[in-house]
């Protein structure tokens, strides 16, 4: 399945006509405006077309709240940023990094935008054997840490026993050992917040 996001906007504008005023007046509420939109490969024609004008649409809604874009290729290709960036208050831009990306393409995929612009990775995990492969000794230490040192927010996917990387097995016991990231990220929570208290 690969997904043309060209001529969504109409989609979009009703989906968020209806979504944005609905949670306006919650600060902890954020708006992602499209998650992994996929070709065309082309940050400047995406912004233009579809994330621009949905920026403007939320904001004309909710003024205030944290909102969050992606780019193409599963919000993978993010470099065309730092050059064309979205204009507007209280953006964020995401990274879905998996160990086939890290670290060998984060400097095609992302550029210095990774460097310069605020980012939020909201997709990151491993799973051996599981649909992103990697696991905890190559991918998930190294990576977490690059994520702390960058002092990147993140969300980890998946909460689920399913679809994957999985953080849980059928029986929703946390996966561990060197393949599975359940107890890994359970380990980071808490120390993320003992951290910061």
């Amino acid at each position: 399945y690969v997904e043309d996001w060209s001529g969504k906007m109409p989609k979009v504008a009703a989906f968020w006509n209806l979504v944005a005023p609905q949670f306006k007046n919650n600060p902890y509420v954020i708006y992602e405006i499209y998650n992994e939109p996929i070709y065309p490969d082309d940050w400047n024609k995406w912004k233009s077309e579809i994330a621009q004008p949905a920026v403007d649409l939320v904001r004309g809604h909710a003024p205030d709240n944290l909102i969050i874009v992606g780019g193409p290729l599963w919000s993978a290709h993010m470099a065309g940023a730092i050059d064309n960036p979205i204009v507007g208050k209280n953006i964020v831009y995401t990274a879905h990094i998996y160990s086939n990306q890290w670290p060998s393409q984060i400097t095609k995929n992302f550029g210095r935008s990774i460097e310069e612009l605020p980012f939020f990775v909201t997709e990151w995990g491993f799973e051996s054997g599981g649909t992103e492969g990697g696991n905890k000794s190559g991918y998930g230490v190294p990576f977490a840490q690059w994520m702390a040192d960058h002092q990147f927010s993140w969300t980890v996917w998946c909460f689920d026993t399913r679809w994957g990387p999985r953080m849980f097995d059928s029986n929703w016991q946390l996966l561990s050992g060197d393949g599975g990231m359940g107890t890994f990220v359970q380990d980071l929570l808490l120390q993320n917040h003992l951290n910061n208290y």
